[in-house]
């Protein structure tokens, strides 16, 4: 007989298993929607993983302590070194028939600047010849009147006169040959160029001024000099004002960066050597000059330069190169490196600068390790 209850009873046990499995899919279902959410909350948005082959694109650098400096950049220009620029004079008067050098050549030392027709130099050989002539005839008179008074047909006054006039001539020639050598001419030179003078280069250098052309009338004595040699090979100035403002914090020693504007990747470094004391009334500006070296032989008299000198603060800082800098929100970043392939954006708060350099107050300390080239790249990753 066919029992009506039956199928109720078995619907009835099976709803509870459905439910049961239902409530356990779902349950799973938000476990794991939990956990997939707590992973995501574990991930630090400022730290950056790099592969090997971004590894290789970027250069990693080291905080340091030093003394901070800040620079302050003035406008400057190129000067020979006048400490080592010879001034060349002549020694007699006379008109200049030859000049074979020109402004800016280098000359060696005794190299010919220019050759004078001058009488003096005629004027000093016939009187040379005069005392040679006279000091031989007081020698001769000398010898005779020795002889007279060995033979006591002399007295000794005789004697003791040509022993003076003897004197007297030798010193005549002597003064004569040393006005000779001072003109840097030799006595025993042909008499054909015996009014012809030379003007030699005392020194090897640059021709850095010239103040005499053929025909022109050269006076003996005169200040002004006609040439002026300067060894620009070795060592130039850099000049350079110093406003009045700026005064309190320079000082004589500060080391000093120069860039002439016609060498732009070229930096020359120095020393302030020397400060005026005088003040210019009408830019309120003192005068600094700065000894360079020159070896190259770039650095020309006239060229304009930029000139950096680093002012000491007297305290220590952190010290980064200026390229692990990321300006990013209008804030200063650096990536820190955490681990080998790992690094963390840090904000960083930075005190100063100079050429190459970022002094960094907060967010950096001694020897951490940053990146240097590449730090914008590490940053976007």
């Amino acid at each position: 007989m066919y029992n009506h209850n039956a199928t109720p009873v078995r619907r009835a046990a099976i709803r509870p298993t459905v439910s049961i499995v239902t409530l356990s899919l779902a349950l799973l279902m938000a476990g794991c929607a939990k956990t997939e959410v707590r992973k995501v909350e574990e991930v630090d948005p400022n730290k950056t993983d790099l592969n090997e082959y971004q590894m290789k694109q970027i250069t990693l650098d080291t905080a340091h302590v030093e003394e901070e400096r800040s620079e302050i950049r003035f406008g400057g220009t190129i000067s020979m070194d006048m400490d080592h620029a010879v001034p060349v004079f002549s020694f007699v008067s006379g008109k200049v028939l030859k000049v074979p050098v020109a402004m800016g050549d280098y000359v060696k030392k005794g190299q010919i600047l220019a050759v004078l027709m001058s009488s003096d130099l005629s004027n000093n050989l016939t009187q040379l010849e005069a005392a040679k002539s006279a000091l031989a005839l007081a020698k001769k008179q000398l010898v005779a009147t020795q002889e007279l008074y060995k033979a006591k047909l002399n007295s000794q006054i005789d004697l003791l006169t040509a022993e003076s006039a003897c004197k007297a001539a030798e010193g005549a020639v002597i003064a004569l040959e040393t006005t000779r050598k001072t003109y840097g001419v030799d006595s025993s030179a042909a008499k054909s160029s015996n009014n012809l003078y030379n003007i030699v280069a005392p020194t090897d250098g640059y021709i850095v001024a010239k103040n005499l052309n053929e025909g022109s009338i050269v006076l003996e004595g005169t200040s002004n000099n006609l040439f002026l040699i300067s060894n620009m090979k070795s060592k130039v100035w850099a000049l350079f004002n110093i406003f009045e403002s700026d005064m309190y914090q320079i000082h004589e020693g500060d080391p000093v960066d120069v860039v002439a504007y016609a060498y732009p990747d070229k930096t020359y470094s120095g020393k302030i050597s020397n400060i005026g004391t005088v003040l210019d009334p009408a830019s309120n500006t003192v005068v600094a000059r700065v000894v360079l070296n020159n070896n190259d032989n770039l650095l020309k008299s006239g060229l304009f330069a930029s000139v950096r000198v680093h002012v000491d603060k007297h305290k220590q800082s952190v010290a980064i190169p200026k390229e692990c800098l990321v300006f990013c929100d209008n804030q200063y970043y650096v990536e820190k490196q955490m681990g080998k392939t790992s690094f963390l954006k840090t904000k960083v708060e930075v005190d100063g600068y100079t050429a190459t350099s970022a002094y960094i107050g907060e967010g950096v300390a001694d020897k951490d390790v940053l990146v240097g080239k590449g730090s914008s790249y590490v940053l976007g990753q």
